[in-house]
């Protein structure tokens, strides 16, 4: 029956980062097996999206863009990696290039690699990207930021920002807020 196959699929829905990347290669792999299997396999695999840099951010839009109906399986996103505190951040382009997309979005994460962190693998790095000493948002961020009116829980972590008012307008531009969980900010 489809309900054992969809109850062994969910099964393959990770919470750790770590298991999460052998995890999604399955559930990848699941969901080109047969179409009773693409949609479960669909929802498990964009519940929860973690972008590790530009191009994936652009990569993920341009998902979303071909295939709609996968914008309403994304409740979480998470962006995470050493790119942040540079002139290519994808946080600086996410509510841009997510703008509209994401109308079940409850959760954002934000987490900065450190440089001397060995277990986070290093992507390659552009001749333009430019290093800087905290996270770049444009002064219209806020007003992008705030079409996601579904998130409900933003967490940040080992963030610097250029002034405490960015931090306050990213966190106010929230309309639905409701748990802020901050460490090393």
């Amino acid at each position: 029956p489809v309900e054992v196959c969809e109850n062994i699929i969910d099964m393959l829905y990770s919470l750790t980062v770590v298991d999460r990347v052998e995890d999604s290669r399955a559930l990848h792999r699941c969901a080109l097996v047969c179409r009773a299997w693409r949609v479960r396999s669909q929802r498990n695999l964009f519940y929860s999206v973690v972008l590790h840099d530009l191009p994936a951010l652009q990569k993920f839009s341009a998902v979303l863009d071909n295939a709609p109906h996968l914008c309403e399986y994304v409740y979480e996103v998470t962006l995470t990696g050493r790119t942040l505190y540079t002139t290519a951040s994808p946080l600086s382009l996410l509510p841009v290039a997510l703008y509209g997309k994401l109308p079940n979005l409850q959760e954002v994460t934000i987490n900065r690699v450190r440089e001397d962190d060995k277990s986070y693998p290093r992507t390659s790095e552009s001749d333009t990207m430019k290093p800087l000493q905290y996270l770049p948002l444009h002064p219209r961020f806020a007003v992008y930021f705030s079409a996601f009116t579904t998130v409900s829980r933003l967490h940040i972590f080992d963030i610097t920002f250029g002034h405490f008012s960015d931090m306050a307008r990213m966190i106010n531009s929230l309309p639905a807020l409701r748990t802020l969980h901050c460490a090393g900010v």
